[in-house]
């Protein structure tokens, strides 16, 4: 078997950053952040922090954007990626309880050249997932959960 040999660069520093179980994707040179808490039980606002990626050696500027009036709420543990220009962001959790956010199955969408978030409704509405992910590989991925899947699904 080859040996694998990688190395840790770090993108950037700021107190904003230094959170948990924030997203982050990838779309041109830049990584975008949403979410996490700094504190536990405590989800950061909405807004996206943006890191311009440089050279390996060179570290990131870092931009914090004010949220649009239409934006997801503040959540933990989302999913994100980035397809076609556009970020998607599903599920979450939130409050002191740290329950999944109920959105029925939508997903988010921002799109930077506009700086707008739009909620993307499903045609068939399904309950909230804690765990997911999301693929660019044209597969849809699911997550079970412990929630009953409908028949046939």
């Amino acid at each position: 078997m080859a040996k694998i040999s990688a190395t840790w660069t770090k993108l950037a520093s700021t107190a904003r950053l230094q959170r948990s179980s924030q997203c982050l994707s990838v779309l041109d040179s830049r990584a975008w952040i949403f979410g996490g808490e700094l504190l536990p039980r405590q989800p950061v606002d909405y807004q996206l922090d943006v890191i311009k990626l440089g050279a390996a050696q060179q570290p990131g500027s870092v931009t914090t954007l004010a949220a649009p009036a239409e934006a997801p709420s503040p959540r933990v543990g989302s999913t994100t990626i980035g397809l076609n220009d556009k970020l998607y962001m599903f599920s979450g959790r939130a409050g002191l309880a740290m329950v999944p956010i109920e959105e029925k199955g939508a997903l988010w969408r921002y799109s930077p050249g506009q700086s707008l978030w739009k909620l993307i409704a499903p045609a068939d509405p399904t309950a909230s997932r804690e765990t997911t992910r999301c693929s660019p590989r044209g597969r849809r991925e699911r997550s079970k959960c412990g929630v009953k899947r409908a028949s046939g699904a």
